[in-house]
């Protein structure tokens, strides 16, 4: 939805539209996704790779007016984009709720729930 609302698309079924692409379909971490060396994700998690979680069949196609892609599958398959500026602007094509008993994706939440803070905090001033 992020990439949409900044003007970029999706592939509407990733096993149609990427050849090879194995029918994995889990709440489980089973699936590896690379990040970006300069990607706020690697940043935030200070990993290099993610074991994620594999739900959805959508994906970034084209990405949105200032979009990056911060991490890939090892299908090629966009798992996370980021955009630059001042709001917290991280999108992931896995459900990092379901993962909580793993670090990295608490350290997501922890960075999300520290940028809410800080623009509620500008809001009081």
């Amino acid at each position: 939805m992020l990439n949409v609302f900044q003007g970029g698309d999706l592939y509407q079924d990733i096993y149609r539209d990427f050849e090879g692409l194995p029918r994995l379909r889990t709440p489980l971490p089973l699936k590896r996704v690379s990040l970006e060396p300069d990607s706020q994700l690697r940043r935030i998690t200070g990993d290099e790779t993610l074991l994620v979680n594999a739900i959805h069949h959508q994906s970034v196609r084209r990405l949105g007016e200032g979009g990056a892609v911060a991490g890939r599958d090892e299908y090629g398959v966009v798992q996370a984009i980021e955009f630059a500026g001042k709001a917290f602007r991280i999108g992931v094509q896995w459900h990092p709720e379901l993962l909580f008993y793993r670090r990295a994706h608490r350290k997501l939440f922890a960075a999300f729930v520290t940028a809410a803070r800080r623009i509620r905090d500008c809001d009081r001033t």
